[in-house]
């Protein structure tokens, strides 16, 4: 039986839209602050299920009577979905009151978040209700009993853990981002609406595995391809015990040449040729042609994979340094998978619906744990 599920809207997405053709002289540059809150009532004018986010219009009346629209921004329809929440849930004409509410940094009639309660006061979107009992039905059948069992068998659907998309709060004890020269200059001007991510290019190793989005996992002798939801990406690590490519640094990929090796029951995964557009987070570290990355991904229980990454980029980071998150097994909807709820089905997305502008922006855009400057 799914838990009942928190109803706030877009709560850790912290994420942003603006669809083509209504907002789009914002040109994807509107963020949210999340210290600012606003709560809102009107009726809804618009409603827009829509990859990479979704988004709902509705008119509100100001002090004096006035009638001005509104833009409310919301989080990916996937993890939505799994939650309960339903395109048809919320209706044009539907009275809609949104309560705490982030707004618009630039002042805009935009705002993200909240929670929202319709018709005067119904809570929606938390998963309770009819929604459960169809999310129930399609849930995935019991992963393979053996499988699990096996410490050196990845195979199946993974979701979120324990990390972050802010990688600074996952650091091991007594590790610490210090940064070069360049790395400080470059981390000072960075303009998180300038993410790759944000502009529906891959993720990259690092983005795409501590996403809320699952994860598909499957492993043969030779190789573990991980396939990711968001742009329909795709990572090979190889276990045929390849050395990577002599000319790698010339031939750098959006995933990089990843091989790795078995120490035990965990697998030591080595990779380079990573294409410097990517990022390793949401909140601003980049990385230059000479990432060099060392994972270490151990099964620590059935539904439990601990992920462990050493990063090394000494244009960037004046010494190398360590951050470990989880991920937990997505088949069973009784498992606790943080904002995304269970993974019942794979459903690949595809951000491109709204190519020409930005999207996702986080707020707040900072590093819980400040970086060392030179």
């Amino acid at each position: 039986m799914i838990r009942p599920l928190r109803i706030l809207f877009a709560l850790a997405f912290g994420l942003v839209l603006t669809p083509v053709g209504l907002f789009a002289h914002h040109l994807g540059q509107t963020a949210f602050d999340s210290s600012k809150k606003i709560s809102l009532e009107g009726r809804i004018t618009k409603v827009a299920w829509q990859n990479p986010h979704i988004y709902y219009e509705m008119d509100v009346k100001d002090k004096d009577g006035k009638v001005g629209s509104w833009e409310l921004e919301g989080g990916e329809p996937n993890p939505l979905h799994r939650r309960g929440w339903r395109k048809d849930d919320l209706q044009v004409g539907d009275l809609l009151t949104v309560r705490d509410a982030s707004m618009a940094r630039d002042g805009s009639h935009r705002v993200s978040g909240g929670v929202f309660l319709k018709n005067g006061g119904i809570r929606v979107f938390n998963g309770k209700g009819p929604h459960s009992d169809s999310l129930e039905g399609v849930a995935a059948p019991p992963t393979d009993a053996k499988m699990v069992a096996n410490p050196k068998d990845f195979s199946g659907l993974w979701g979120q853990g324990t990390g972050s998309t802010d990688i600074s709060t996952d650091l091991l004890p007594g590790e610490e981002i210090s940064l070069t020269p360049y790395g400080a200059e470059r981390y000072k001007k960075v303009d998180i609406a300038k993410s790759g991510v944000n502009w529906c290019l891959p993720y990259g190793p690092k983005r795409s595995i501590i996403s809320i989005a699952p994860a598909l996992f499957v492993q043969s002798a030779n190789a573990l391809v991980l396939l990711f939801e968001p742009q329909i990406d795709y990572r090979v690590i190889y276990l045929d015990g390849r050395n990577h490519p002599g000319d790698v640094s010339d031939y750098p990929t959006w995933f990089g040449d990843s091989t790795a090796k078995w120490e035990g029951d965990t697998l030591v995964v080595d990779t380079v040729g990573i294409d410097d557009r990517t990022w390793l987070d949401s909140f601003g570290f980049e990385h230059s042609d000479k990432l060099h990355l060392i994972e270490r991904i151990k099964k620590t229980d059935p539904n439990t994979l601990t992920w462990t990454t050493t990063v090394e980029d000494p244009v960037f980071f004046a010494k190398p340094f360590t951050y470990s998150f989880t991920k937990r097994r997505s088949e069973d909807p009784n498992v606790e998978l943080g904002n995304a709820g269970p993974a019942l089905h794979f459903m690949p997305i595809y951000c491109e619906e709204n190519k020409d502008v930005g999207h996702m922006l986080p707020t707040p855009g900072v590093h819980r744990v400040q970086p060392k400057m030179p």
